[in-house]
């Protein structure tokens, strides 16, 4: 049974306030909270003992004074403490936001020079130049990825998204994403099953969001299931929702991390130990569209047994009716 005060208790954590704004322990909002509730109790214990001996009104004025004089001088540094972080949070939110419009530049050329290469020497090369170029292909495509991640996150946190309205088919666009990665599928012998139930049904939304959740989602499936495991993708049209299921026979995430999947730049230790990449945004940003477009993203996982998400989409995303 969880506690009342836990939102309370989780406030006043100080370590862990420290480390979430990267800050001193002295320098946290909770640190100067707890020391304006020190200060009134002091203030308050005084007023009681000097009212005990005496019924000295001088005395009542100056400790009141001194609890309204502690109270802004605390508050103010509160303040200029939060406003501060608001300060960091802005040029951190810009610096990201600026280095990946650089990077988004060259590494689109390398995408380019990469198509170009392959349809010139399509019939030609050996097995190896051919297993070098996908290499490098797959090296791009994950730091493209990562860019448009880190790009996005910086977006919604400054409130600068912007959101697309088209006619979407969620099992075309979840086709999609298995197509794009058919030769990682074939390499690792992953049995893939894709199952639709109910007459498909057109939604309508930023199509590039969705996909982008889809692919997030199945991409960690695909990284954490071993070789000739099995990946199955459920599609269910209901009336007013489409719902996507997305199992795997994966390593699962324990049951101490599950709170904190959806953390940003959170990654499990058994994840980090299979594979290195990443750097534990693609949840996160997962949460913040389906949150941002109404529907929900959850999941049921067991250690060293496999993990299940299930997204809900509400058929009218914005202000498209879908008849």
């Amino acid at each position: 049974m969880h506690s009342p005060f836990l939102p309370i208790e989780s406030g006043l954590d100080l370590r862990k306030q420290a480390k979430q704004l990267g800050v001193s322990l002295w320098h946290t909002p909770a640190f100067f909270s707890l020391l304006l509730g020190a200060v009134v109790i002091f203030f308050m214990g005084a007023t009681y003992l000097i009212f005990s001996y005496s019924n000295n009104a001088e005395a009542l004025v100056l400790i009141e004074s001194g609890i309204v004089m502690s109270s802004l001088l605390i508050g103010g540094l509160i303040i200029r403490l939060l406003e501060e972080i608001a300060v960091i949070r802005k040029l951190k939110s810009d610096f990201i936001s600026a280095m990946s419009h650089r990077l988004k530049s060259p590494l689109a050329q390398i995408k380019w020079h990469i198509d170009l290469c392959r349809s010139k020497n399509s019939g030609d090369g050996n097995d190896g130049s051919r297993e070098a170029m996908r290499s490098i292909e797959l090296s791009n495509e994950h730091l493209i990825r990562m860019v448009d991640e880190f790009l996005m996150v910086s977006r919604f946190e400054s409130g600068e998204v912007r959101w697309y309205e088209e006619r979407i088919n969620i099992s075309n666009l979840m086709k999609k994403v298995c197509d794009r990665y058919r030769m990682d599928i074939q390499q690792k012998n992953i049995r893939l099953l894709f199952e639709v139930f109910g007459e498909e049904k057109e939604s309508c939304g930023d199509a590039r969001k969705i996909e982008m959740v889809l692919e997030n989602v199945f991409l960690n499936a695909l990284r954490y299931t071993d070789r000739s495991g099995t990946i199955s993708l459920y599609i269910r049209n209901k009336e007013k929702e489409i719902e996507v299921d997305i199992k795997d026979t994966g390593i699962g995430i324990p049951i101490e991390h599950q709170g904190k999947i959806f953390e940003k730049f959170f990654r499990s230790d058994n994840a980090m130990l299979l594979n290195t990449e990443g750097v534990g945004l693609g949840l996160n940003l997962c949460q913040r569209i389906m949150d941002r477009v109404g529907g929900s993203i959850r999941f049921e996982s067991k250690k060293g047994r496999g993990t299940t998400f299930f997204l809900v989409f509400p058929r009218k995303l914005g202000n498209c009716e879908i008849k």
